[in-house]
């Protein structure tokens, strides 16, 4: 970013340059449709090179999130967190629970995706993700899409329809991420949103002071190095485009 954005960055709010100046375009001109979106709406294009690339499982984990050293696999937190569901069908994506604003809503900063068992439903979700139009450059961005499509109300807390959610193959984990009592837990997961930026050097330098020895003291094996891509431009925009194509059905 421009050096005018560091001091942004750092004092980032809802709606801070550095999350609302354009990094991508939602662009359908069989609609006469050109949208300049935020930054948090380029997680979906990751999402879709990483699926292109022919990758099944693929867990996205938003910068201000991560793992504790002694949490559990990703099985194993579907597992433990999952709740009862009507629907035989499995979901495609997991998301996390948005407490303390909205227990029985989805919170997008991590993401699990599991596409095996039907790669074109998948498909089919994240375009219609990418194609709803709402929250370009305001909070809380691709996540009121998310709502939308879920047919959330963000203000109506507490009312969350578990059959919209199957219907869309989407999976609720009670996993409270953003639970402050939890963020020195050595065995969760840490949401630490970016209005409580003061916990981050705090509760992450520990575990990463940690993990970035680790990796020094063993820089062999590729399980210890997996491939690194990198989303370039033009990347970026082939992804985009990708999106924009129009499904014979919609998704949910």
């Amino acid at each position: 970013l421009p050096t005018e954005h560091i001091h942004d960055i750092k004092n980032d709010g809802k709606n801070s340059q550095s999350k609302t100046r354009a990094h991508c375009y939602l662009e359908v001109p069989s609609k006469n449709i050109t949208v300049a979106r935020g930054a948090s709406w380029c997680k979906l294009l990751a999402l879709a090179s990483v699926l292109k690339r022919g990758y099944s499982n693929v867990v996205l984990v938003d910068s201000d999130m991560f793992f504790q050293l002694n949490a559990p696999t990703i099985t194993s937190l579907i597992d433990k967190y999952r709740g009862p569901r009507t629907n035989s069908a499995e979901p495609i994506v997991w998301f996390t629970s948005d407490y303390p604003a909205d227990a029985t809503r989805p919170n997008a900063a991590l993401q699990i995706w599991q596409t095996n068992h039907d790669k074109e439903a998948a498909w089919r979700l994240l375009r219609h993700w990418w194609q709803t139009d709402k929250s370009a450059q305001e909070h809380a961005y691709e996540q009121s899409a998310l709502f939308k499509i879920l047919k959330i109300e963000e203000k109506a807390k507490g009312t969350t329809n578990s059959s919209n959610l199957e219907q869309c193959r989407v999976g609720l984990l009670d996993l409270r991420t953003m639970d402050r009592e939890q963020w020195h837990n050595p065995n969760y997961v840490v949401h630490l949103c970016s209005y409580d930026k003061r916990f981050r050097e705090e509760v992450m330098k520990p575990p990463f002071e940690k993990i970035f020895n680790n990796k020094k003291s063993n820089s062999a094996g590729t399980q210890d190095n997996p491939p690194v891509y990198v989303l370039s431009v033009a990347e970026s925009k082939q992804m985009q485009e990708i999106l924009a194509e129009q499904e014979n059905h919609i998704a949910c």
